[in-house]
């Protein structure tokens, strides 16, 4: 904090050298114009010479005397306008020393500054905001005083142009002594206007100058309120830190009490897991045996139980993948959980909490989360603070986090039913076995072959739901089409991982965008015009991420082409104000779309967010279409 704060002063130096700079070289200038405004004065007395000269070489002139009262009047009000200006320059100079005393003041205000920075820490930030505020008081009338010297030099050009024009008035005089009269007379007019003018300017710029300094006197009031209001905002500080504090401890508690239920329910979960894989592998066993046997006794029996055997060992197969898939969901939630917990401990950098992080809970031995239905509800600040609001949103992460937990546990209850259903197929596998043996043994002319269960020999199961109220949204995740062991659990030997891997034949990918090149604009505008449905629908991943690959290219793409023929700008001009609605678009689609959720392997959103998703990766493929032809 203190080195932050040296660099401000340091900077504010510089600043202050800076102003002092500034000052001497208008010093400068203003010893230039007074130089200047000598000569003027040193040709004015030469054009009175000339014009004395002039008048003596013709006496014989009938309105000499009128004629030369007028223009000794105006040579009069010209020397009255360089004393005007003579007076301005003073005016002028006594503001640049005052400007000089408020450097200098300002000056040793910062030798002050530094030695109070070393004593009083606490009170740098007030002083040096004063300082600045100063600075730009400084600054400002340094731009006004600059201002005013610019007109001054306009003003001084417009006295040089007057001079020129009295020199071409006595070079007309002598050539042209007629005229002179009536010249003179629409001269002097001139010389009264302009006087005007020159009038209304000094007012103007005095009415400035009051405005000015009715200025600075609001700055120094906002200043005052500033300072109020800073003290009642380290009030609400203070106020806030012991609210804060409070909410920790209620925190801590809390996750104290989510501790000791985790724990719990990693025990149970595991105990459940072991007994039910024994139980499986000594039914596994079983059937093996009666297998066995069966197919000792007759060819024809012993290649039906052998299928039967796969079935059953496919089956078992598909329950242990099951339960990895689950374990891996669980350990994908709670990397998650640890996430948010890392992003609240951040957040509350300010103030010292112990025992924050959770325990590395195991995928493999968690079987639900804890019930969060009668969490405490935190008390939240009524007023307004950066550090409180991110925490707020923080633990409305964590309670959704919370809710997709409970949504698990009931999927884990479904896929328990599930095996409940299989172990219910294996026992009567094992009766239709132990009832084949003693046919048998009893001599029966033919052996009776078990049918094939319908479920294992397709190889799909649907999941039943019940209608109660804790799983009554279930099948809005997953749909029928989506649940099912040829989609999701199938396994093979011959395992193609191809639908893991994206394809780059770009043959493909145009066929999962349905692009066209030659309907591609019409279809975006299709696709843009229905954007007003929210009804819910899924799509398949490998279409979703084909469009999602164009979308990340698409804003490249468009700062790399080059439009050079006219089809490329008729393109340019009406994909523009579609670009600039992508940008926002994109930042928030991923909260718009729900990505595949264990079971399934679809995206969910709403229909105006696919239409838009389609839309722009035609726009990102036909924008590589055109760039790959210039």
């Amino acid at each position: 904090m203190e080195s932050t704060w040296q660099e401000r002063l340091n900077q504010l130096q510089l600043e202050n050298s800076d102003l002092y700079f500034k000052l001497q070289q208008s010093k400068a200038d203003e010893l230039t114009y007074q130089r200047e405004l000598n000569q003027l004065r040193s040709q004015v007395t030469q054009q009175q010479d000339r014009l004395d000269a002039t008048t003596n070489a013709t006496p014989s002139f009938g309105n000499r005397d009128d004629s030369m009262k007028v223009l000794q009047d105006k040579i009069n009000q010209l020397s009255f306008s360089l004393q005007t200006k003579e007076q301005e320059l003073l005016t002028k100079q006594n503001e640049i020393q005052q400007l000089e005393v408020k450097v200098s003041n300002h000056d040793r205000y910062v030798q002050d500054l530094k030695t109070d920075f070393e004593r009083t820490s606490s009170n740098n930030q007030d002083q040096i905001k004063q300082l600045i505020q100063e600075n730009d008081a400084l600054k400002n009338d340094l731009v006004s005083y600059q201002a005013t010297e610019l007109r001054t030099s306009q003003e001084k050009q417009s006295l040089q142009a007057e001079v020129l024009s009295l020199k071409n008035q006595i070079q007309q005089l002598s050539l042209d002594k007629e005229s002179i009269v009536k010249e003179w007379e629409v001269k002097y007019h001139t010389v009264i206007q302009e006087k005007e003018q020159l009038r209304a300017e000094i007012e103007r710029n005095y009415q400035v100058n009051q405005d000015r300094q009715n200025e600075l006197i609001q700055l120094r009031n906002q200043i005052l309120s500033l300072e109020n209001d800073l003290r009642e905002s380290n009030l609400e500080k203070e106020a806030l830190n012991k609210t804060w504090e409070e909410r920790v401890d209620l925190l801590e508690t809390e996750r104290q009490r989510l501790r000791s239920d985790v724990d719990n329910k990693k025990r149970l979960y595991s105990q459940e897991k072991e007994t039910e894989i024994n139980q499986l592998n000594e039914r596994l066993s079983m059937q093996q045996g009666l297998v066995d046997r069966m197919m000792s006794t007759q060819q024809e029996t012993q290649e039906s139980w052998r299928a039967h055997y796969q079935q059953l060992e496919e089956s078992y197969r598909q329950v242990r993948s099951q339960t990895t898939d689950y374990e891996n969901e669980l350990a994908r939630l709670r990397q998650e959980n640890q996430t948010l917990v890392s992003q609240l401990s951040s957040s509350n950098s300010s103030i010292p909490l112990t025992g924050m992080d959770y325990p590395a809970y195991q995928s493999s031995s968690l079987t639900s989360m804890p019930n969060f239905e009668t969490s405490p509800v935190m008390p939240t600040p009524s007023y307004s603070n950066d550090e409180t609001s991110h925490t707020v949103k923080l633990e409305e992460e964590v309670t959704e986090s919370q809710a997709l937990a409970r949504q698990y546990e009931e999927e884990l209850t479904n896929l328990r039913q599930m095996n409940d259903e299989l172990m219910m197929k294996l026992n009567e596998a094992e009766e239709a076995s132990a009832n084949a043996a003693i046919s048998e043994n009893q001599g029966t002319a033919t052996i009776p072959v078990m049918a094939p269960i319908p479920e294992m020999a397709q190889g799909t199961v649907t999941p039943e739901t019940v209608p109660s109220a804790e799983d009554h949204d279930y099948g809005d995740d997953y749909y029928e089409e989506d649940y099912s062991y040829d989609d999701d659990y199938y396994y093979d030997d011959s395992y193609d991982d191809s639908y893991y891997s994206y394809d780059e034949d770009e043959d493909e990918d145009d066929d999962l965008i349905d692009y066209d090149p030659e309907t591609a604009q019409e279809d975006i505008d299709d696709y843009f015009d229905d954007t007003y449905s929210s009804k819910k629908i899924k799509i398949p991943r490998a279409e979703y991420e084909a469009c999602e690959d164009q979308l990340e290219a698409l804003s490249k793409r468009w700062k790399q082409a080059k439009w050079t023929t006219s089809d490329q700008l008729a393109f340019k001009k009406w994909a523009e104000p579609k670009m600039k609605r992508f940008g926002r678009f994109y930042r928030d689609l991923d909260s718009s779309v729900k990505p595949p959720r264990f079971l399934s392997r679809k995206y969910k959103m709403d229909e105006d967010v696919y239409n838009r998703v389609k839309a722009y990766a035609l726009l990102s493929r036909h924008l590589e279409e055109l760039s790959a032809h210039q």
